[in-house]
């Protein structure tokens, strides 16, 4: 159908009829990296129509692509068979891989239960408010996005049968539009509720079900249904605590790419997650990763590093995806708090020497999600046909990994989430937020880290980027083996315990086994690691690491010097089996070592 923007330019619109997640990301990919584009304007050459080229508005695209995604109520056969379970118990655990779909079916629940009910309250309990403002805004979604329910069904008034709870999870919370933004208000303590509710929600289920947080609350709620909703890598607890309920599989990923998928994996924290997992998606770009070296003593120079790679990560994604402008599409996300501190006003003043195409500005997950798209605004409000801001001020999210819990973004950038497979707490904490941080990504994943040694990445700084002819997904998940992080914890774990056998200190032994999954560790009898005192008394010997070819992870913009370091890695997830990815071993990086060792 012809069209005409604001501005007078002549344009062409299509719609796809009845698409598929597949599909609609398949076009998604094809638009973003040129190819329909290209394909077009070839068409268009070769029938001879003079002069006629086409451009496409990558941005406008992207803008109606997320609103249709969030609209989009067609399960895939594998959820369908879920679904289906779901409605025949009223209490039912969905344990699902990351990017499977689970929080869409517990919105295609509610919806269910608002539209075919005219009174009753939904509880939402999630550990941050920002996946509450998700969860709400793809509620939203779905019942305006049906024009038929449009009048029936005002925003504020769907949103007046939602509660919600985060953590510390002492308050319930009603849900209000105030102008283009939803707030939270508290209304009592969950010990005054009364409310038999229709149905309660327990979103990353992993997070509350586990020791240290009081759950006890969700005993005394009244609810006719209850639907809880887990995925094991992302926690980083020792143990879970869930209640004995039914419990159903979803392993099929609707959300992430193939190759996302595929390098997530080598993070899972068990094999048994890996069982039937598979990507709908589609394949996508590589895993990007920019890891470097810093002074440690200087944390200026650690920082400066961070700022400087995290730019050309920026800038990377920018060349990449020409023409997309990057607003609410790009999420960077780093450890904690005080990372975020010293690094935002740093980056903040780097960015502003920059010939970028656009002025960036920062928001966190829920600074961005307060805000109602326009298209959920009322009519008066809503801006013109293109919806997308005509101001050159693009806003990316920067935020810590606490905050990203159950969210997705176009593209993430993960930085500094790296740390050393020690026998504390942070080995657990450091894989389940890298496993997190990676799967937030619909399409580009970036890794932007400081070499760590004896650290959960450190293998990439031993694998090499090489494009096979055909990508096939089965090959890029046998690229890592399935039981890697199971045994590299299992060790953590018998570390421990011959730690605490030693010399028995019960606060600080609790505190790192809680960062263990203990149902890995029964499969394997590892050798313990070594302790920091067996390390300063004795040299240990060298093995020398091969690189391996992988289709899944570009490393070319790693410092090269990082694999003149390497003599062994504690955690090794590569697969010198892998169908697609032979070993090979690098002559250059070979005789740098060599060098190395001998300047030494």
């Amino acid at each position: 159908a012809e069209f005409i923007f604001p501005d007078g330019t002549h344009a062409i619109q299509f719609a796809m009829k009845g698409p598929t997640i597949k599909a609609m990301q398949k076009l998604r990919d094809q638009i973003l990296n040129n190819e329909f584009e290209v394909a077009i304007n070839k068409g268009l050459l070769s029938k001879k129509y003079g002069c006629w080229q086409v451009q496409v508005d990558k941005t406008y695209f992207c803008t109606q692509y997320e609103k249709k995604l969030l609209r989009f109520r067609k399960p895939t056969e594998h959820q369908k068979k879920i679904l289906k379970e779901v409605k025949q118990s009223s209490n039912i655990h969905i344990s699902a891989i990351a990017g499977a779909g689970k929080t869409f079916i517990a919105v295609k629940c509610v919806t269910d239960r608002l539209l075919n009910t005219s009174s009753g309250l939904i509880l939402y309990v999630a550990p941050c408010e920002s996946l509450c403002l998700f969860f709400v805004h793809w509620v939203a979604r779905r019942v305006q996005g049906r024009g038929s329910l449009r009048e029936k069904f005002s925003i504020q008034s769907t949103l007046d049968r939602i509660r919600v709870m985060v953590s510390p999870y002492k308050d319930v919370m009603s849900v209000h539009v105030t102008g283009n933004c939803v707030e939270f208000k508290s209304i009592s303590q969950l010990s005054m509720v009364k409310e038999n509710f229709l149905l309660a929600i327990v979103d990353e289920a992993h997070d509350i079900y586990r020791e240290g947080v009081d759950h006890a609350f969700l005993e005394d709620l009244q609810a006719e249904g209850r639907i809880l909703l887990s995925n094991l890598s992302q926690s980083s607890a020792d143990q879970q605590l869930f209640p004995d309920m039914p419990m159903v599989k979803l392993t099929e990923v609707v959300r992430s790419t193939e190759r996302i998928v595929a390098g997530a994996a080598a993070f899972l924290v068990a094999a048994l997650e890996r069982e039937g997992i598979a990507s709908m998606c589609t394949t996508g770009p590589p895993l990007k990763t920019f890891l470097f070296m810093t002074d440690k003593e200087n944390q200026h120079d650690v920082v400066k590093g961070y700022i400087k790679h995290t730019v050309k990560a920026i800038q990377y994604l920018l060349r990449t995806y020409m023409r997309l402008r990057l607003h609410n599409r790009l999420a960077l996300i780093v450890p904690d708090n005080e990372f975020l501190m010293k690094f935002k006003p740093s980056l903040e003043s780097a960015l502003k020497n920059q010939p970028l195409r656009s002025q960036l500005q920062f928001a966190s997950f829920e600074e961005s999600l307060s805000l109602l798209p326009p298209d959920l605004l009322p009519t008066n409000q809503q801006a013109g046909p293109r919806e997308v801001p005509l101001d050159l001020v693009d806003t990316i999210v920067l935020d810590e990994i606490e905050n990203c819990k159950g969210l997705e973004q176009l593209m993430v950038i993960c930085i500094g989430l790296d740390a050393p497979i020690n026998l504390d707490a942070g080995t657990m904490l450091a894989r389940a937020h890298i496993y997190q941080a990676l799967t937030r990504a619909q399409l580009h994943a970036v890794v932007v880290n400081e070499y760590v040694q004896n650290g959960w990445l450190e293998f990439l700084g031993m694998v090499k980027f090489k494009e096979y002819l055909k990508f096939t997904q089965a090959a890029a998940l046998e690229e890592t083996e399935s039981i890697s992080a199971a045994k590299t914890l299992a060790q953590v774990k018998k570390s421990v315990k011959q730690e605490s056998a030693r010399a028995p200190q019960p606060e600080q032994s609790k505190q790192a086994i809680q960062g263990i999954q203990a149902n890995q560790a029964t499969q394997f009898e590892p050798e313990a690691l070594p302790s920091q005192a067996d390390v300063q008394g004795r040299s240990l010997p060298e093995t020398k690491v091969q690189v391996i070819a992988s289709s899944v992870w570009d490393t070319g913009d790693n410092d090269d010097s990082i694999a003149t370091r390497i003599n062994e890695l504690r955690f090794d997830p590569r697969c010198e089996k892998a169908g697609c990815g032979c070993a090979f071993w690098d002559e250059n990086i070979c005789a740098m070592r060599t060098l190395a060792m001998e300047s030494k």
